[in-house]
């Protein structure tokens, strides 16, 4: 079987799929990765994560398995120059880490990554929305992991909360190079869920127009909308539409989210424009979040007939005096939620204070 270290470097030439499909990863896998002890940990529409034990370490790793074989050579190639290009990117500190990929013995292709503790799609399964000021740190890091990515000539096409990943840092992470380019595109009429991705992806995809970077800016102004509002930006909660019927869903405003400032909701919708060439790049993208004040990032009270009066806090920054004072809450954990509602990220620290700033130029 095909298998390529995290450099995309073949050990081995194809072999034909078998006719019948395996279903146990150990025997799917055998003979081509030295992995056993396989639990499933997260199931997809196309896809399954396990947890698996190295054979000559002992180390913990996730195989994630494509559902669909892949039977022709077009294909195939595909895949092999997708996973050798996402191996440049494998030591970037905002990407998950490849160990190796290629195909199992019926042809399907997987990837084994470093273990990592969850998602933000499980944060959100947990608690509904996440603190803006972790929102924030956290779409930092993955605009500077898509940042390295368009320089390098890749667009990941799948930025969704379950790809960005908590690792055991707990630092946010991208995952799922070299397996997005797999995921099948809708066709006219045909009808999807919105937990898929769909829900993050931007009107060009939908339109069967080029999926270039700007794609990528747009589903993560689209997943850290999620994160805030607890809902992709436009879509239904439950219930699956078609293509046509998502297409239409894009000359509907970008709602309000209760509580987030002013400055933040713009700055998502400036990436949220339907207009690819208007979106910000990714490193524009990224500084727009970092130069985002710090008394912008809290919760923005309710005003109610019980609200006792208070004097207005200090302006701290452009939207200070519509904010409230950043909370003092310790870097690494939250004993109190921000708001109800809001995560409380145990474990999750502050990003480093240069990802507050504008990185070096790679």
């Amino acid at each position: 079987m095909d298998t390529m270290s995290s450099y995309g470097a073949p050990t081995a030439p194809l072999s034909p799929p078998r006719a019948r499909p395996e279903a146990d990863p150990e025997s799917l896998l055998h003979g081509i990765e030295r992995l056993t002890g396989f639990t499933e940990i997260d199931r997809g529409a196309y896809s399954t994560v396990y947890s698996a034990t190295r054979f000559d370490d002992g180390a913990e790793v996730a195989v994630k398995i494509e559902a669909r074989p892949l039977t022709d050579d077009a294909s195939r190639e595909r895949f092999r120059h997708e996973v050798q290009t996402a191996g440049r990117l494998s030591d970037h500190p905002c990407v998950v880490k490849m160990l190796s990929a290629g195909l199992t013995h019926q042809a399907n292709p997987y990837v084994v990554m470093e273990r990592c503790r969850g998602s933000v799609a499980d944060l959100l399964d947990r608690h509904t929305t996440i603190p803006p000021h972790r929102t924030i740190e956290i779409g930092i890091r993955i605009a500077d992991a898509l940042a390295a990515a368009h320089e390098a000539g890749i667009v990941h096409r799948d930025i969704k909360p379950a790809n960005l990943l908590i690792d055991h840092h707990g630092h946010a992470v991208l995952a799922d190079f070299g397996l997005s380019s797999l995921i099948p595109t809708p066709r006219p009429g045909e009808r999807f869920s919105m937990m898929a991705t769909p829900a993050y992806a931007p009107l060009e995809v939908f339109q069967m127009q080029h999926v270039g970077p700007s794609a990528d800016v747009y589903s993560l102004a689209a997943t850290l909308y999620a994160m805030l509002s607890g809902n992709p930006p436009r879509f239904p909660a439950e219930g699956g539409l078609d293509i046509n019927e998502v297409a239409a869903l894009f000359d509907q405003p970008i709602p309000a989210i209760p509580g987030i400032s002013p400055l933040l909701l713009e700055m998502l919708r400036t990436a949220l424009i339907n207009n690819p060439d208007g979106r910000p790049t990714a490193v524009e993208f990224r500084e727009f979040l970092a130069s985002i004040p710090e008394a912008s990032t809290c919760i923005i009270p309710r005003v109610t007939d019980d609200l006792p009066h208070a004097p207005s806090p200090a302006s701290q920054g452009l939207y200070g005096a519509y904010t409230s004072p950043p909370l003092n809450a310790a870097p690494t954990e939250f004993h109190e939620p921000a708001a109800p509602g809001y995560a409380e990220l145990g474990g999750l620290p502050d990003s480093p204070s240069t990802l507050r700033l504008a990185p070096a130029k790679r």
